[in-house]
């Protein structure tokens, strides 16, 4: 008796290009690069504070007097910070790359953590 391997009918197959096409759909403004569950526990101190730059928390304490490293600070202006993020105007000598834009944006629609 010869043994068969079992097979697995396609339509459990998963492919990669299935499982990006799912990703983007559940989570479409999830940062490239990052999985799914990964980017579902996004916090304000080990991914959202590093985005900023020194340079940029210390023109936002002159200029808006609101420091970019508090948590506080930015929860409660995060969609004034999305938009200018989005529309190119913040920070004020570059543009972020739309990875950190998503990453902000996808912290801000899921609840903000610390």
């Amino acid at each position: 008796m010869r043994y068969r391997a079992p097979t697995t009918p396609p339509t459990h197959r998963v492919t990669h290009q299935a499982l990006r096409r799912a990703t983007e759909t559940v989570y479409p403004h999830a940062p490239r690069g990052i999985s799914v569950c990964m980017s579902a526990q996004l916090s304000f101190e080990q991914d959202i504070k590093p985005l900023f730059r020194e340079r940029d928390r210390g023109a936002m304490l002159s200029v808006a007097e609101f420091d970019l490293w508090s948590y506080d600070d930015v929860s409660q202006r995060s969609e004034d910070i999305l938009g200018r993020l989005e529309d190119g105007s913040m920070p004020c000598d570059q543009a972020w790359p739309e990875d950190q834009i998503g990453r902000f944006r996808h912290w801000v629609e899921n609840g903000m953590a610390e």
